[in-house]
């Protein structure tokens, strides 16, 4: 068990190399307690002293942390995508730092909501996760995943909380790529009744 004492200097050693996010093991584990009731009450100190916040059950993090590193932490099966991934590929202009958009297959869509931001997540089935690419540790949706993604979501009533701007782009591109699904299909239909 470590001292009471070290554990901010501790935290703070460790906290970049965690990506400022810890999980309740990890704290476990970093200050030596094996005993919940030890570890509850060391880490409400923690908090009631300002060097960890609660970001959800069994999460916390420290100054320094990003939305985005704390939703992989949460759900690490998942990937950034939607708004926060076409913001990434500079696909569209900006995303509000304070809101990240995630793509997981846990069930049902859930909004976790903390002192720095909000992580909007939404869920699709398994065999849906491809195009996936890892940049600097987290995962993110490349840009044509993204934008199917974001199509996807977005026909379905999805709000993404982007900039007026970025909204108009998107609208454009969706617009586009359903003229391009109709027109293929037209031709397809066409040209099948021509052979028949």
């Amino acid at each position: 068990m470590k001292n009471a004492l070290d554990l901010p200097i501790l935290l703070k050693e460790m906290a970049p190399e965690m990506g400022y996010v810890f999980s309740k093991g990890d704290l476990a584990h970093l200050f030596g307690n094996r005993d919940n009731t030890t570890l509850d009450a060391r880490m409400r100190k923690m908090i009631s002293s300002g060097y960890l916040k609660r970001a959800m059950r069994g999460y916390f993090y420290t100054e320094g942390a990003a939305l985005e590193d704390m939703a992989l932490k949460i759900y690490p099966e998942g990937y950034l995508s939607l708004g926060t991934a076409l913001c990434y590929h500079q696909m569209i202009g900006t995303s509000p730092r304070w809101l990240c958009h995630m793509m997981t297959t846990r069930p049902k869509g859930k909004v976790i909501k903390t002192d720095i931001g909000t992580i909007s997540m939404s869920s699709h089935q398994a065999e849906q996760h491809f195009g996936i690419i890892n940049v600097n540790g987290r995962r993110y949706a490349n840009k044509e995943k993204a934008l199917i993604d974001a199509c996807y979501f977005y026909l379905r009533g999805k709000n993404f909380h982007l900039t007026s701007t970025a909204t108009s782009i998107f609208r454009h591109w969706i617009r586009n790529a359903w003229k391009s699904i109709y027109h293929a299909i037209k031709t397809r239909n066409s040209s099948a009744s021509l052979e028949g």
